[in-house]
């Protein structure tokens, strides 16, 4: 897909994305994983880390996920919400992560 959307685009594509379903002044979100190291391969996941006051609602996620998998990339997209994993994986997630800046406007 030539005009698929990579890099910075893609970010901030996701961003606004986000931004539609959760209240960006109460969350935050980053890109971690491979797409995070530069290590990510054309067919690689897109690892999207979520973090709030409180844990995200499933049904909200999979909403969330449903929508960016709409976004122009053939990559797909894999959600981790912080507030349910442990303090090590949260830890290690955000040793190399990239932050999304999330706007009011969407």
């Amino acid at each position: 897909m030539r005009d698929a959307l990579q890099g910075p685009a893609l970010h901030r594509a996701i961003a606004r994305v986000v931004a539609r379903h959760l209240d960006p002044r109460a969350h935050r979100v980053w890109i971690v994983g491979s797409e995070a190291t530069g290590t990510a391969l054309p067919g690689s996941d897109v690892d999207v880390a979520l973090e709030g006051p409180a844990p995200v609602d499933l049904e909200r996620l999979a909403r969330l996920r449903s929508d960016l998998d709409m976004l122009p990339t053939l990559r797909g997209f894999d959600l981790v919400d912080l507030r349910r994993t442990s303090e090590g994986f949260r830890r290690e997630a955000l040793r190399v992560a990239i932050p999304l800046e999330l706007s009011a406007s969407g």
